[in-house]
């Protein structure tokens, strides 16, 4: 219909996107600047007076919100998705940081693997930096990584016991030389 697509982001005072909003049809034809005070008020508007005719969902939450931590880290702890029920008081993922618990007891047993694609015994406490993903669901997905940043191990929820481990081997230079899928980590017995 020729009309402008208004996109925009907004920033907060530290420079992240506590907001993404979706992209909007404008009522104007000329591809001039708009006034980024009315952006999110018309974006708003779009999208909560629709109709089935136009074909775009009625939502009065067309934007998805991230909580960040506090911390200089600032890194993400809940992520919401777009549309009203997908919001980060409602339906959102969250990531939680940590460190590995231990050696080979509970769920932060990680083998250790060297070069040559053997173990070499597993992991102690706090030796490795544990980022652990929960989905809308509850499921859980955690990544371990070593002190250089080098992931070394994913561990994937299936079930409410079931987990699916991918690990990752490197060489001295720090570059990916295996991957040993779930089904070899089931077939080995770890």
């Amino acid at each position: 219909n020729g009309k402008d697509i208004i996109s925009f982001t907004k920033y907060d005072k530290f420079g992240r996107v506590p907001k993404a909003y979706l992209p909007y049809e404008a009522s104007t034809t000329t591809g001039v600047y708009i006034d980024p005070a009315n952006a999110i008020t018309t974006q708003l508007s779009f999208y909560s007076s629709n109709t089935t005719a136009n074909k775009i969902a009625n939502d009065i939450s067309p934007f998805a919100q991230t909580e960040y931590q506090t911390s200089p880290l600032q890194r993400v702890l809940k992520q919401g998705g777009v549309g009203d029920g997908f919001q980060t008081n409602q339906n959102y993922k969250t990531v939680n940081y940590r460190s590995n618990t231990g050696s080979g007891t509970g769920e932060d047993k990680v083998l250790k693997w060297n070069s040559s694609g053997t173990t070499d015994g597993y992991y102690a406490a706090n030796d490795l930096s544990v980022t652990e993903g929960a989905d809308e669901a509850g499921n859980t997905s955690l990544v371990f990584t070593d002190k250089l940043g080098r992931q070394l191990l994913k561990r994937q929820q299936l079930t409410a016991n079931t987990y699916a481990e991918t690990y990752y081997g490197d060489d001295h230079a720090n570059n990916i030389i295996y991957i040993v899928p779930p089904k070899a980590v089931v077939k080995m017995g770890s």
